[in-house]
């Protein structure tokens, strides 16, 4: 193939390769799950973080690295690191201090998620015990879920 005829076909796959999409139908994406947060949880979020979306972000990531560090910690191959409650606080104020600045409206995110933790235990409760870890998990993806939606 020489040179001219190289340039021409690049030329015509350049003008053309935008009207693809148009032509060759696309895969739709599956819908994200809905996740139901209770009222106890979204409501204090929303009028905590209505004026700092920004703050509602950082939150949602911190908590949402927390969730999947907890859920995957059963998975450890020497065996789970946080056993208990206390291993659960012990992580959060660990996360809450590693930012480089301090992030804002930590009283939000304690006065909401604290009383649904103190409900599954609060001390030497082990985690794998009654299905801990995964509710756990839950409040902090909820919660995540919630500062997300008020961050956009």
């Amino acid at each position: 193939m020489n040179r001219k005829l190289l340039g021409l076909l690049l030329a015509i796959a350049a003008v053309a390769l935008p009207f693809a999409n148009r032509i060759i139908p696309q895969p739709t994406p599956d819908p994200q799950p809905v996740i139901e947060i209770p009222t106890s949880i979204e409501s204090p979020i929303k009028k905590g973080f209505a004026d700092s979306k920004q703050d509602a972000g950082y939150w949602a990531g911190l908590l949402y690295g927390m969730a999947r560090t907890i859920e995957l910690d059963a998975k450890h191959p020497q065996g789970a690191r946080l056993k208990t409650m206390l291993d659960v606080a012990a992580l959060r104020d660990w996360v809450v201090a590693c930012p480089p600045f301090k992030i804002a409206k930590g009283d939000v995110i304690g006065q909401t998620i604290g009383p649904e933790l103190a409900k599954l235990g609060s001390s030497d409760e082990p985690l794998d015990s009654e299905d801990r870890r995964s509710k756990v998990v839950t409040i902090f993806n909820m919660t995540a879920n919630a500062l997300e939606r008020v961050a956009k």
